[in-house]
């Protein structure tokens, strides 16, 4: 594939978009996502016109074409200095969930907690604010299971004073 400065592409090994940046050489470009500017090799990108969507396994991401669920740009996701807030609104992630079920949402929002997680690991971000929401606390649960099986984490509620009981500060070392 051909890529050029200002493409949009679609990760194939994660979930996500973005616009090429710069062309490092014949087999890697740098690839603008959510506010990082990070490398990845040709092969692992299909420009915007392919819709594939990745849903997590246990230790393996699979491939699963979308029927559903077209993806929506991250505005509630803030960076700092050394601080990354996600918002896990199925809204907030997606504009459309038709024809997908609730587990294909909840690993879709696992799926975006991993990613923001490597990413955070990549830029030596510190500390992360997932936004789960409150509800019947079944995203809160999940995610934290999924935060148990990460070895230099620790997680605790977040401020109540900003965000009530619906979100969880990860610390990362």
């Amino acid at each position: 594939m051909n890529l050029k400065t200002g493409d949009k592409v679609k990760l194939l090994l994660e979930k996500g978009e973005g616009i090429v940046v710069e062309v490092i050489n014949s087999t890697k470009v740098l690839v603008a996502i959510d506010g990082f500017e990070l490398p990845y090799p040709i092969h692992e990108l299909v420009k915007v016109n392919t819709t594939i969507e990745y849903i997590i396994t246990p230790s393996v991401l699979t491939k699963k074409k979308a029927a559903s669920g077209t993806p929506k740009k991250l505005s509630k996701k803030k960076k700092s200095e050394n601080l990354l807030e996600i918002d896990l609104h199925i809204y907030e992630l997606l504009d459309n969930t038709h024809g997908m079920s609730n587990g294909e949402i909840i690993q879709f929002q696992l799926n975006k907690v991993i990613q923001v997680i490597d990413k955070a690991y990549q830029k030596k971000i510190r500390k992360i604010i997932i936004i789960h929401g409150v509800g019947e606390g079944v995203l809160k649960r999940e995610v934290r299971t999924l935060l148990n099986s990460y070895e230099n984490i620790e997680y605790q509620d977040a401020s109540y004073a900003k965000y009530g009981f619906g979100a969880t500060e990860v610390l990362l070392f």
